[in-house]
C-alpha cells in the first residue's frame, strides 16, 4: 500500500511537470471551487483539511501596534536577507522577522502581503506587519526592511520529506495546489515554488511561503520576465515568452518529482543547460 501511494503521488508530480497546462485549466478550477465550497461550510476535506486560521489571525491583528520584539535565533539565509526568530515583547508570541535588503521586488512583495498574505487564506503564509524601523540585532543596513511573518512551526518540508510516508506527500501536494489555486485566483503568480519555500504549520500542514519573486498578472492573465530557480523554471519562461499561471503548476510538479524520489528530473551543469534540458530533454 504504502508502494502504491508512493507511486501515486510522484505520478502526479509528474502530469504536473509535463501536463501544467491541462492539469492548471481543469484539475486547479476544480480544486478552487471545492476548496471554496467546504471553507465556507466548514466541511472536511478529507486529505485536504482546511485549517481554521480565523482565531490565529485575530491574535495576529490584536498584536498589530507591537513593533518591539526580542532576538530567539537565526533561522536561516537568502538571496536578499535573512529570517529570524523572534518573540513579541508584550504579548510573548513567537514570529518570523525576514529582513531584507532593499531589492527591485520589495515594493512588490509588500504590496502582496498586504493585499493577500494578511487575510485568511489557507496554505499561505501569514503576514503580520512591516515595522517602521529593524530591531539592531538582525543586523540591518540603512537599505534593510523588515516584515513579521506568522510562524511556520513545522519547519521546512524539505527537511522532513524523509521522515514520512507517501500518503503525507500526497497530502501535501493537494495542500500546496490548493494555497497556489488561492493565489493565482487573486491574480498572482508566485514564480518561484520550489521545496525551500514550502512549510509546515503546528499541524505539518502546507504554508505556501516567500513571495519575494511573485508578480501581478495582466489583463490576459500573464507576464514576462525572467524568475524563479532554474530547475523549477517552466519551459515558457526559458524562451522568454509572456507566460501565466501555468508556471507554478510546472515548478510544483518538479517539487514534488523531487520530494517524492529524491532527485530533480533534470540534470545540468550550467543555467543555460539545465534550460536547454528542460525546454528539449525528456524527464530523467
Amino acid at each position: 500500500m504504502r508502494l502504491c501511494v508512493h507511486l501515486l503521488c510522484g505520478l502526479l508530480a509528474l502530469v504536473c511537470v509535463s501536463s501544467h497546462r491541462i492539469l492548471l485549466r481543469e484539475a486547479e478550477a476544480r480544486q478552487l471551487d471545492r476548496l471554496e465550497s467546504h471553507y465556507e461550510n466548514a466541511t472536511d476535506l478529507g486529505p485536504v483539511d482546511l485549517p481554521d486560521n480565523h482565531d490565529e489571525q485575530e491574535r495576529m491583528e490584536e498584536d498589530s501596534n507591537g513593533s518591539d520584539y526580542l532576538e530567539e535565533t537565526l533561522l536561516g539565509r537568502g538571496a536578499f536577507g535573512t529570517v529570524w526568530l523572534a518573540e513579541h515583547v508584550k504579548t510573548g508570541r513567537k514570529y518570523a522577522l525576514k529582513k531584507e535588503d532593499s531589492h527591485s521586488g520589495v515594493e512588490m512583495e509588500f504590496s502582496i502581503l498586504q493585499t493577500f498574505c494578511s487575510g485568511r487564506v489557507p496554505f499561505f503564509m501569514r503576514f503580520k506587519e512591516l515595522l517602521k524601523e529593524c530591531p539592531a540585532w538582525a543586523e540591518p543596513t540603512n537599505k534593510s526592511v523588515c516584515l513579521v511573518l506568522g510562524l511556520a512551526a513545522g519547519g521546512e518540508v524539505q527537511k522532513r520529506q524523509d521522515s514520512v510516508d507517501g500518503q503525507v506527500l500526497y497530502s501535501w501536494l493537494l495542500q500546496s495546489l490548493a494555497g497556489i489555486a488561492y493565489f493565482h485566483e487573486a491574480g498572482f503568480v508566485h514564480r518561484d515554488i520550489k521545496p525551500e519555500n514550502l512549510f509546515l504549520d503546528h499541524k505539518d500542514r502546507i504554508l505556501v511561503g516567500d513571495v519575494g519573486l511573485s508578480g501581478k498578472l495582466d489583463e490576459d492573465g500573464l507576464i514576462t520576465g525572467e524568475r524563479g530557480t532554474a530547475y523549477y523554471m517552466a519551459p515558457e519562461i526559458w524562451k522568454e515568452k509572456p507566460y501565466g499561471k501555468p508556471v507554478d503548476i510546472f515548478a510544483l510538479g518538479v517539487t514534488f518529482h523531487k520530494l517524492c524520489s529524491g532527485s530533480l528530473p533534470w540534470n545540468g551543469h550550467s543555467k543555460e543547460s539545465i534550460g536547454k534540458n528542460i525546454m528539449f530533454e525528456p524527464v530523467s
